[in-house]
This record gives C-alpha cells, structure tokens and sequence, in this order.
C-alpha cells in the first residue's frame, strides 16, 4: 500500500508530512522525556553536593578501622 497524501484538521499533508507527523512519539513519550530533562539537572544538583559529606564519612570510618586495629 502506497500512501500519497493524507487529511488532518482540515489541512491536506503530502506523503512526506504524513511520515513526519507518524513518526512523533506519542504524548506520553514526550511528557516523559520532559519530565526527565527537568529532573536531571536537580539531580544531578543533589549527587554533587552530598558527594564531599560521604567522602569525609568513608575518610572518618576508614581511620576509626585502623584505631581499633
């Protein structure tokens, strides 16, 4: 089956607009990956601050090892 033009909204699209407009994901995909774009730089945010209290916590834990030895 060859597709040669197609009809939305009143507005007639030609074959290769009908390809591009099938190919957009669908909304939960889009609401999905703008969600994950917004959250990743919060994120991200968070990991780099409670890097350096964890490093100094493995630091303290390690010398208290080595006191009890």
């Amino acid at each position: 089956m060859t597709l040669r033009a197609g009809f939305v909204e009143g507005r007639v699209l030609s074959a290769k607009d009908v390809e591009t407009l099938a190919s957009v994901p669908s909304r939960e995909v889009l609401l999905s990956r703008l969600v994950g774009g917004l959250a990743s730089p919060i994120t991200r945010l968070a990991q780099a601050l409670s890097g350096p209290p964890r490093k100094l916590v493995y630091v303290l834990e390690s010398i208290r090892k080595q006191k009890n030895s």
